[in-house]
């Protein structure tokens, strides 16, 4: 869908995916800084856009970067969704595909999915690469009234490791 107001640009549903680092995420801080309190400092940030696709009707394309690296992740969305990519892409720094990626998995339909670092946990793609897929929800990402828009969140886990005890 274009809109005249972005002067032929897709409207983006979402401007940003909220970042939040969930329970699992502070617990293996803590596992990996015994003894010592942490704050975490990770930053995410990432888009939700219309895309196209020879099969899906209104595909969204995801994409998020971090300045940690992101052993998994989760997206939530405030609408149901059919689908999404079992697997994903990863672009480094000079937008180059690297050999990382991401396996997701979930129940469709509904409201959110889970994916892993190359669907091994130990293997995460490093900090700063993009991260990137798609989802489609069940009304048509896009298609939505002011009332009730698309919005989407990132859960991220991370592993921070002590930089004088390793």
């Amino acid at each position: 869908m274009i809109d005249e107001r972005n002067q032929g640009r897709p409207r983006v549903c979402s401007r940003r995916l909220a970042a939040v680092l969930g329970l699992a995420g502070a617990a293996l801080v803590a596992m990996a800084l015994p003894g010592a309190a942490s704050a975490s400092s990770v930053s995410c940030s990432g888009t939700v856009t219309p895309t196209t696709d020879p099969v899906l009707a209104k595909p969204l394309q995801y994409d998020w970067t971090c300045n940690s690296a992101v052993v998994s992740y989760g997206i939530t969305a405030s609408k149901e969704l059919d689908f999404f990519s079992p697997d994903t892409l990863v672009f480094d720094s000079t937008n180059t595909v690297t050999n990382y990626s991401y396996g997701c998995e979930g129940t469709i339909p509904s409201n959110g999915f889970g994916c892993f670092a190359n669907g091994n946990p130990q293997a995460p793609a490093p900090s700063g690469d993009r991260v990137e897929g798609v989802f489609e929800t069940s009304k048509g990402g896009c298609t939505h009234s002011r009332k009730h828009p698309l919005q989407t969140w990132l859960s991220v886990t991370t592993v921070l490791t002590n930089p004088i005890t390793g």
